[in-house]
């Protein structure tokens, strides 16, 4: 069993310390393009019992890939000897647990989280790769879970954790969802498979046509092919969720597009049931997934412009991945144990 140790680094560094760094780089044939930078960004070390370093982990500011947001790139440097056990992850534990300390209640915190790119060698081996990573250390007050996000142009997956509590402070467009309470009281959710109950379909073509001004025949068009869900109040139905697969080349995968249609007249009443509707969608999909790689790996919706929502809705655990072409907000969240092939 390999023992080793981690300590933090303190910058500057002294001249003792930079030269054991370079002189480890030398030692494992590292390919670091900007030494006297990367030095500069070193934040944790580790060494054995007697001293020797065999891993450290760095940082620096920049841009997501695709969600633009400004965020902490943590990249780790292990020696070969200590590359088949856990250091890598405990490094980066280390390392995302006092960033996130530091940016926790800080206004003008420079990253609203952090992220790690697996290299293109690493994803290559593997073959598969998974949408979500999580992880807990000792060091850790809770587990980090890291999500796909994006790739690099060469093909290597970027993931990214954002920090408790930080919002994504862009200029409003909408609000997207809107959650006051959810204690009302609604029927259980239902799955509704077209072409078993007519009149129940009608009824859902009928509820589609008038809340969207649609001809019958379009309502009727649009639902094929549709997972339909519903959720009623005495017979009447009172919110509608259709899903339909789609190819998302910003993940390289295929999701299930989430669209919420709800009664005009409770407008103010659904809004405040909506998260809790979403989350039972969410479970029942999460549930039917079996896992394998040709299936969708999880849920989107689109809004229509910027939101004011967390990075991470607490609501509906669905997180914001980016924009569009056309400025529309991407939120994502992924089935458990998905996994994409490579």
């Amino acid at each position: 069993m390999h023992e080793f140790r981690i300590t933090p680094v303190s910058a500057p560094l002294a001249k003792a310390q930079r030269d054991k760094i370079t002189a480890f780089w030398e030692s494992e044939n590292a390919q670091v393009t900007n030494p006297e930078k990367r030095l500069e960004e070193v934040a944790y070390c580790a060494h054995t019992e007697d001293g020797k370093l065999i891993a450290l982990c760095s940082y620096h500011l920049g841009r997501g890939i695709y969600n633009e947001l400004p965020l902490y790139f943590m990249r780790v440097f292990v020696a070969k000897d200590y590359r088949q056990t856990l250091l890598a992850f405990n490094l980066l534990a280390h390392l995302a647990e006092s960033l996130a300390d530091e940016a926790k209640g800080n206004l003008i915190a420079k990253g609203v989280g952090v992220a790690a790119i697996l290299e293109t060698d690493i994803v290559k081996n593997r073959g598969t790769i998974e949408c979500c990573r999580t992880f807990q250390f000792p060091i850790n007050k809770r587990p980090l879970t890291f999500m796909l996000t994006g790739y690099t142009p060469k093909g290597s997956p970027e993931y990214c954790h954002f920090f408790e509590r930080v919002i994504n402070s862009s200029k409003q467009h909408n609000n997207g969802e809107k959650h006051s309470s959810d204690s009302l009281t609604y029927s259980a959710l239902r799955r509704v498979i077209p072409g078993q109950n007519s009149s129940l379909d009608a009824s859902i073509a009928s509820f589609l046509a008038k809340e969207r001004q649609l001809e019958l025949e379009s309502a009727q068009a649009y639902l094929q092919q549709k997972i339909i869900y519903i959720r009623h109040d005495d017979e009447a139905i009172i919110t509608l969720g259709l899903l339909a697969p789609k190819f998302l080349p910003e993940i390289n995968a295929t999701l299930f597009g989430l669209n919420l249609v709800a009664a005009s007249e409770e407008v103010h009443r659904i809004n405040s049931g909506a998260s809790s509707f979403i989350e039972d969608i969410f479970s029942d999909m999460n549930v039917r997934h079996s896992g394998k790689l040709e299936e969708a790996v999880g849920l989107y919706n689109l809004h229509s412009g910027k939101t004011s929502l967390p990075l991470i809705n607490s609501h509906t655990r669905f997180h914001f991945q980016g924009l569009d072409d056309e400025g529309r907000e991407l939120r994502i969240r992924y089935f458990d144990g998905a996994k994409l092939v490579v």
